[in-house]
């Protein structure tokens, strides 16, 4: 139910192609949309006739996959989100930056 998740997009996404009823479809995504639309497809393959991926995500940056694996990790990276940049980037980058829950700031 985070409408900030994946799963919930996806399930946006086929609302609105079951909605209108759309027939031979071809997703594009660039960045986060690339690796939305590759999930689409995945997911729901009989919806999707082509996909174009324009510069796709991959998910997290393998350097901090590394970081969160250490035992300094999650105060690394709560520390950065907490800092100037990381309160800035946060409210940028969050459609709705008054629901971004408290534990995170």
């Amino acid at each position: 139910n985070n409408p900030y998740s994946i799963h919930f997009t996806l399930k946006i996404i086929k609302t609105f192609v079951d909605k209108f009823e759309m027939n031979n479809n071809i997703l594009i995504g660039h960045s986060t949309g690339g690796l939305i639309a590759n999930w689409f497809a995945y997911h729901y393959p009989s919806y999707c006739d082509a996909l174009i991926l324009i510069s796709p995500t991959t998910g997290m940056p393998t350097f901090i996959r590394s970081i969160l694996k250490t035992k300094l990790g999650k105060p690394i990276i709560l520390s950065l989100v907490r800092s100037e940049i990381g309160q800035v980037t946060l409210h940028q980058a969050w459609h709705n930056p008054q629901i971004i829950p408290s534990s995170v700031i």
